[in-house]
């Protein structure tokens, strides 16, 4: 079999069939950088990607070195409650929470708009990860590429909003 190499193959697929590919690729000896979603940043990833674990770069909203104390906070709470350290999705959804529950705290009248209208004109958000809504309600944030680097997930660049 001979090898060959891509610039990139970009995928936007769940952890196992990342890995799958991942694997394939690197026992065909076929030599690319592979970007996804951080969705697909987690054990199934792990599991199924072998030795060429390092062949892919994550593309995600939140930093895996976040070291701040709402972070850890969250990771502590979460530890306890599931017996296992959260991932990104699982932060996705606390932060999606607590903008949510931000919102409803703090509109008379409890309607959609409402609570959109006040999040948007709030502005920026500081959380364990700064970020703003734009008129659409979705949200600007620094977007990290992230990788395997000694068994160990790390940003090594990002993109800001």
């Amino acid at each position: 079999m001979h090898s060959c190499s891509y610039d990139s193959l970009l995928l936007i697929t769940r952890g196992k069939d990342t890995g799958i590919i991942a694997q394939k690729l690197k026992l065909l000896n076929i030599e690319t950088t592979i970007y996804t979603t951080g969705w697909a940043m987690n054990q199934e990833f792990v599991d199924f990607s072998g030795n060429a674990i390092t062949d892919v770069v994550f593309l995600g909203n939140a930093n895996p070195q976040n070291n701040t104390p709402e972070y850890n906070e969250f990771a502590n709470l979460f530890f306890q409650q599931f017996g296992h350290d959260p991932n990104q999705r699982h932060y996705y959804g606390y932060e999606a929470a607590s903008l949510m529950l931000t919102g409803l705290e703090n509109v008379t009248e409890l309607t959609s708009d409402s609570v959109k209208e006040y999040l948007v004109q709030l502005g920026k958000f500081s959380g364990s990860e700064n970020y703003q809504l734009n008129a659409y309600g979705d949200t600007a944030k620094e977007v990290w590429l992230i990788k395997y680097i000694d068994d160990t997930l790390e940003a090594f660049d990002s993109i800001k909003p």
